[in-house]
């Protein structure tokens, strides 16, 4: 099963771009460092890397909690996003359900279970619950098929 990776912010893959200059940059600075004259204070040059060497180091392991972070986030979120749609369809399901074998049920089972729904979603329920009982009924019902 492969991993899916989610997209990231605009922002971390601009610091993401930026972390390979910065390492590039400090091996230039290495380098440049053992061609200094003896005169030159090397100590403040090596202060000077040494923090960059910090900051480097503090860039990638935030990048790393920020991936790690958004990729679990937007995992969660896509989950939930399914088992909503999943409830949603086993709703419609449902619905067809008590619609064939207990329709004297139906008006009062629509009332408590899709009351708080908008007119819009309601509408949206209805014309999907009907393409299911169109499309999928005997998946649904089985050989059963007793629609009122």
């Amino acid at each position: 099963m492969s991993k899916v990776e989610y997209e990231m912010s605009v922002e971390y893959c601009k610091n993401l771009v930026a972390l390979p200059e910065f390492i590039e940059a400090r091996e230039v600075y290495r380098k440049e460092l053992k061609l200094l004259p003896p005169w030159i204070d090397g100590h403040k040059v090596r202060t000077a890397l040494a923090e960059l060497d910090k900051k480097i180091d503090l860039i990638e392991k935030s990048l790393a909690a920020e991936y790690e972070t958004v990729q679990a986030e937007k995992l969660f979120e896509a989950k939930l996003s399914k088992a909503i749609a999943d409830g949603w369809q086993l709703s419609k399901e449902l619905y067809l359900i008590v619609k064939s074998q207990t329709p004297h049920l139906l008006d009062d089972f629509t009332e408590k279970c899709l009351s708080g729904l908008t007119p819009e979603l309601l509408k949206e329920f209805f014309d999907d619950a009907a393409t299911l009982e169109a499309t999928k009924s005997v998946k649904i019902l089985g050989n059963k098929k007793n629609f009122g």
